[in-house]
């Protein structure tokens, strides 16, 4: 009878002590948002009784607008209600659906971009979305083959459903209802006074098997001890990222844009090759990246080099500091005459630097692909070259004046194909990266659509630029979502063989320019380090930061260095970080 009652003790303790620990509730709960809530001037925040760490949830969209309006409803998935909080939004029109990454600081809210689109609830999605949180990434799906709309944003382990926001003050909503249901549900209970609990009924156990004689009481006593440990201390263990690098050892470029350098509109872009003075910024500017600890240069403006005739001369410069090169490869329009003779007419006209008759004005694209054939012929004389780095023509803000014909992709994409060709044929021993400038963060329908080119042929990997549309905000979890999604085309495409390159990022704090933006020089530095960490913890083993000097083309202050060479604040930070010293 004793061996029984203690038996019994030592299970009820354990059952208890497990119960603290972890916690886990699985619940259905329905949430029902009136159409009149939406069309409210305020936002209407529900609470959950319980944090959710996981879940999956039905949306039902039982909602009538007012026939041609464009206005839309706002559901948003927050971990808190105060003024800092993060989470995800669905934005609603009549016909598409829109998915953001949210941040909300003391003083506004920060939208990252759009993670995720899909055209058409009633006539593509249907009425009926799908939403699950596994404790640490995002989905959200539709119930037609359409698939995921969102897949895996990682909000991270330390997120928990705890709010549910409605908004919109659309006034266009005359019926219905939008349902939110959950099912397996696992609440987020586990505080440090439930640890505590738990581990004082774990000294209970201990206690019983000090004292228990030695047999199968004791034994299992021992394995109910163990098994209690396990489940205290795993929450704490579930993370296993690897290691991450050390920054110091990581390939740095550094983009230095000495062409763009000038105040003066009508000096930028002007020869270097001609100009004793220029020649000497350049060797200064090297000589400055060297000292810095950077590895290497990111060779933009290549296309002033190459007219400037002092492409080649360049390259040797950089090999002369010790420094690699990766050229950038942009598109250009080189059926527009640009002279680099001394006194040749500036500026140059945007058209120029503009992809909007690509890929459809043959002359235009043929003189670009005799342009990349010329510059790799240069190119493949230095062994200090690392990479061809191929950007996909693209504007930003998406304006059809200028913007790449993406409609015609099968033509886009043999276009593309033809430059990896081009330098494969010149120089094969080299990897060919392709890069895409913000093509996810601008326009991720183009993505959805199928229509960007990721599966060329004999590239070697990819690369993308990283400019928060955040102000004043890194958002790790989007920067963290785009090297994801590069990591599985590497997996998918390239069969887990090919580089992964981080071609641009950069903070600046001048207000004209959104992207990249921060309040003054003090919050750059804190955001390179919060760069920085992200680039090690990520594990990119090669990045370049634009740029070393401020860029008056686009009056933004990105620059690590002031015009007299002597390092700015967020310069000195840099510099720290790449000797591996405390910044």
């Amino acid at each position: 009878m004793k061996r029984a009652a203690c038996s019994a003790i030592v299970v009820v303790l354990f059952l208890l002590a497990v119960q603290f620990s972890t916690a886990k509730v699985h619940a259905r709960m329905k949430l029902s948002i009136p159409y009149s809530v939406f069309n409210s001037a305020e936002p209407f925040c529900y609470e959950m009784e319980d944090a959710h760490r996981k879940f999956e949830a039905k949306i039902t969209l039982n909602i009538t607008f007012v026939e041609g309006t464009n206005n839309a409803v706002v559901l948003s998935f927050f971990d808190t209600n105060f003024s800092s909080k993060r989470g995800i939004a669905l934005k609603i029109y009549q016909w598409p659906i829109d998915v953001f990454y949210v941040e909300c600081g003391s003083n506004e809210t920060r939208v990252a971009t759009v993670l995720g689109s899909e055209g058409g609830w009633r006539s593509r999605v249907g009425n009926i979305l799908c939403m699950a949180f596994d404790g640490e990434r995002f989905y959200i799906g539709n119930t037609s083959d359409k698939g995921l709309i969102l897949n895996g944003f990682p909000l991270g382990e330390d997120w928990v459903l705890s709010h549910i926001q409605a908004s919109g003050n659309t006034n266009t909503l005359t019926a219905g209802f939008v349902v939110v249901e959950f099912e397996e549900v696992e609440v987020a209970k586990q505080s440090w006074s439930s640890l505590f609990i738990a581990l004082i009924l774990m000294l209970v156990l201990a206690v019983f098997w000090a004292v228990l004689p030695i047999g199968f009481l004791r034994i299992f006593v021992l394995l109910m001890i163990l098994l209690l440990l396990a489940s205290l201390i795993q929450p704490f263990i579930a993370r296993h990222y690897a290691k991450p690098l050390v920054i110091k050892d990581t390939e740095s470029y550094i983009v230095i844009m000495t062409y763009s350098q000038p105040e003066n509109v009508l000096e930028r872009c002007t020869t270097i090759r001609g100009n004793e003075t220029k020649q000497g910024w350049v060797r200064n500017w090297l000589n400055l990246a060297k000292q810095m600890g950077f590895k290497g240069v990111g060779v933009a403006e290549l296309e002033c080099y190459y007219l400037d005739g002092y492409l080649d001369e360049y390259l040797r410069l950089i090999g002369e500091y010790g420094l690699k090169a990766a050229l950038y490869i942009m598109w250009r329009d080189f059926t527009i005459n640009v002279c680099f003779a001394q006194n040749a007419s500036r500026p140059i006209p945007n058209e120029f630097w503009m992809p909007k008759d690509f890929p459809d004005n043959t002359a235009k694209v043929s003189a670009w692909l005799s342009f990349i054939k010329n510059v790799t012929e240069i190119a493949k004389n230095h062994s200090n070259v690392e990479f061809y780095l191929l950007f996909m023509p693209f504007r930003w803000q998406n304006n059809a004046s200028t913007q790449a014909n993406f409609e015609n992709y099968r033509e886009y994409r043999r276009c593309m194909q033809k430059a990896v060709n081009t330098i494969k044929r010149v120089d094969p021993s080299r990897p060919v990266l392709l890069v895409s400038d913000g093509i996810e963060m601008e326009d991720l329908t183009l993505v959805q659509l199928g229509r960007i080119p990721y599966d060329l042929e004999n590239i070697d990997g990819y690369g993308f630029t990283y400019y928060s549309r955040a102000e004043n905000c890194f958002c790790r979890p989007h920067f963290q979502w785009i090297v994801e999604f590069y990591r599985r085309k590497i997996d998918e495409i390239l069969n887990g063989k090919g580089s992964l390159f981080l071609a641009e990022w950069g903070w600046h704090t001048s207000e004209k320019v959104g992207y990249g933006y921060c309040f003054n020089e003090e919050k750059k530095c804190e955001l390179v380090k919060e760069t920085v960490k992200a680039i090690a913890d990520l594990h990119i083993k090669s990045w370049g930061y634009f740029s070393l000097q401020d860029f008056p083309s686009e009056n933004t202050d990105y620059g690590l260095a002031y015009h007299n060479y002597m390092l700015k604040p967020s310069g000195e930070v840099m510099q720290k970080l790449l000797k591996g010293k405390p910044a």
